[in-house]
């Protein structure tokens, strides 16, 4: 939620979780440059009974010092403020992971050599609804949600019977071995199927394709935004 700041100017809530106290420190004092953003932390957004009109705007995650994987703490984050916008902080990534990441829920990723400079542009931004996402990557999401689309209108003329079974055991992190054993072929079977489900969607890695069949939404303002 936004309120007055005292100059007059709309004000911006932001929550930092940052569990390293340094990183915390300097994060801190780059934040309180700008005046009209209300900055809270971790350990007080997350409180038992946190009120839901002190729901900040933007969410600022180091992604390096989380006690958790990102995935589950972005379920939690979005389970308990479901119009949280994020933005990740971390070091460089490819396209096709920081693509991944947007079908997790972020809005924005800043590598950590331009947190510096671009902090408070970014949450501006994402604040106002846009994307702080590189181009190239956001052209690959808009190829993955385009495969997404096509997969779930079309699951049952995209995937035989075996692969749906292959697929709905990656999609519960088994691996390669599990899912030979549980369906009694060889692992190179299941290598040979996987193959030729990464070629269907349009990805070529098994974390793509789960996220691709796990993933909510594909979304579509998104995509409508791109064109």
């Amino acid at each position: 939620m936004r309120s007055q700041a005292h100059n007059g100017q709309e004000a911006l809530s932001v929550c930092l979780v940052e569990y390293n106290p340094l990183a915390a420190h300097r994060l801190r004092q780059l934040l309180e440059t700008d005046p009209r953003l209300q900055l809270t932390f971790q350990d007080d957004a997350f409180k038992p009974k946190r009120v839901s009109k002190t729901l900040a705007s933007v969410f600022v995650l180091d992604r390096g010092t989380l006690p958790t994987s990102l995935s589950k703490f972005l379920r939690v984050l979005h389970f308990r403020f479901r119009d949280a916008k994020t933005l990740l902080l971390g070091a460089p990534i490819s396209s096709e992971e920081l693509s991944r990441l947007l079908f997790l829920g972020i809005q924005g990723f800043l590598p950590y050599d331009q947190v510096e400079e671009l902090l408070l542009e970014a949450i501006r931004a994402i604040a106002d609804g846009d994307l702080w996402i590189a181009p190239k990557a956001l052209k690959q999401y808009v190829r993955y949600t385009a495969s997404f689309s096509r997969f779930r209108g079309h699951l049952a003329h995209l995937i035989t019977p075996r692969e749906h079974h292959i697929i709905e055991l990656a999609c519960r992190r088994m691996s390669n071995k599990e899912i030979a054993s549980i369906l009694k072929i060889s692992e190179g079977t299941v290598k040979f199927h996987l193959s030729n489900l990464f070629a269907k969607l349009g990805v070529h890695d098994r974390q793509s394709a789960v996220e691709l069949i796990a993933a909510d939404t594909v979304g579509e303002a998104l995509l409508q935004k791109s064109k």
